[in-house]
């Protein structure tokens, strides 16, 4: 596998719930903390909310935050990395527009400015309202200024991307991370978000489909495991 350390030193992840960073690139940022020297990974969690699970019983935004501390706390006795999250907008899923796109902007450019960060990884729009909130928000934060110091600008896939997507007029290039090492601790952390856990074997938010979806991906590249980013800028 390829040394990550040329972009990867300092990486922060954008998040529209919990459990879109682990589905997205949950074996990259085992990667990441198991492989770049002095690595340092700062997740934002852009909203939580109240949900009903599976069974029909509520669960509240609090307990999904507790989840998503759950996540970095298992990542940072899996890894040698350093990891931490923020929750920027609590309690307010589903309802991104009332916090305003200019808020939200605002307050990434200075998450982006004090961390400093060498990558960005935003989700990809897809089929999601908050998923194309934060997408934007993400994609305008990172605009190109001559103070810019990320270098690796992407998007990481959400698992409908490509399947379920009117967005999807163009096919954007792709980059192959071989995650074949790290897929069991991918999985792992996907198991911390209890309230996301999904009973269809259908389903994509099942681990066994997981790790299907990532064996698929490895398929297209010729690994045994595999996650996607699609870039927006690359600097070398």
């Amino acid at each position: 596998m390829r040394k990550l350390d040329q972009f990867f030193k300092r990486t922060m992840i954008i998040s529209p719930h919990g459990d879109d960073e682990v589905l997205g690139c949950g074996g990259l940022i085992a990667r990441i903390l198991s492989e770049v020297e002095d690595s340092e990974v700062k997740i934002l969690l852009f909203s939580t909310g109240d949900i009903f699970n599976e069974s029909q019983v509520k669960v509240t935004a609090e307990s999904r935050a507790e989840e998503f501390y759950d996540m970095t706390d298992f990542y940072r006795k899996s890894t040698r990395g350093k990891i931490s999250g923020e929750i920027l907008f609590p309690g307010m899923e589903l309802n991104l527009e009332s916090v305003g796109m200019m808020r939200s902007v605002s307050t990434l450019d200075n998450k982006i400015s004090e961390f400093n960060p060498t990558a960005v990884l935003t989700c990809y729009a897809s089929h999601h309202q908050d998923h194309q909130f934060v997408c934007n928000a993400t994609i305008a934060a990172l605009r190109p200024t001559p103070y810019d110091n990320v270098v690796f600008k992407s998007m990481y896939e959400y698992g409908y991307y490509e399947a379920w997507n009117p967005m999807n007029q163009v096919k954007m290039s792709k980059v192959y991370i071989d995650i074949s090492d790290y897929v069991d601790i991918k999985v792992k952390a996907f198991e911390c978000y209890q309230s996301q856990q999904k009973a269809h074997p259908r389903d994509l938010l099942l681990s066994d489909n997981i790790r299907k979806y990532a064996q698929f991906r490895g398929l297209e590249c010729g690994v045994s495991y595999a996650e996607v980013l699609f870039p927006l800028t690359i600097r070398i």
